[in-house]
């Protein structure tokens, strides 16, 4: 009968937990949605630029697992970094990702980020802010990347599949490396 009363327990916890959920997805029983405002159009409402930002930022971090990294996402935006790789025993890296736009000339890569004192106010970036940028070329599957010291007070950069960089990976890789033999001496 106690097997009867937990079993009873655990209906009654579940179906308030259905209760409370404004949506009807399998996610909602992990987390309710009351008091969340819905966009009006659904995911439409979204600003392209924030959601294909986050599809480079997933496209990154699973490429880096991939290559051996562990990979950390800050839970808040006020960091410059998008996310943190590790290979141990190397002392962690931070990376910005940003995503090229496709131009004329090339593939513009903003070096900037949104001040949030101003409307469209941009502060370049600063030695310490990250440890390196990659840029993701989607239509070509590039990811580029640059030292902090290469972008440093610039707003922004063209890339240029004639010139690359093309998937850089091995300055990362090194930079791990190197890190890690410094540490030991």
């Amino acid at each position: 009968n106690r097997k009867e009363e937990s079993m009873s327990d655990a209906t009654t916890t579940s179906e308030a937990r259905q209760a409370s959920v404004s949506t009807p997805c399998s996610a909602g029983l992990l987390f309710s949605m009351d008091g969340i405002e819905h966009l009006p159009q659904g995911n439409q409402a979204l600003s392209p630029t924030v959601n294909n930002g986050c599809i480079s930022e997933i496209l990154f971090a699973a490429e880096a697992m991939e290559r051996g990294f562990v990979v950390f996402s800050p839970l808040h935006h006020a960091t410059k970094a998008d996310c943190v790789i590790w290979a141990q025993p190397s002392p962690p890296l931070t990376i910005q990702i940003k995503r090229g736009k496709a131009t004329d000339s090339g593939w513009r890569i903003l070096l900037s980020s949104a001040t949030g004192n101003r409307l469209n106010a941009r502060k370049t970036y600063k030695r310490g802010d990250f440890d390196y940028l990659c840029a993701h070329i989607p239509e070509t599957g590039d990811f580029a990347f640059y030292c902090i010291d290469d972008v440093i007070g610039r707003h922004s950069m063209t890339w240029r599949p004639d010139r690359g960089p093309h998937n850089n990976w091995s300055i990362i890789e090194q930079d791990a490396e190197s890190s890690h033999a410094r540490d030991e001496r």
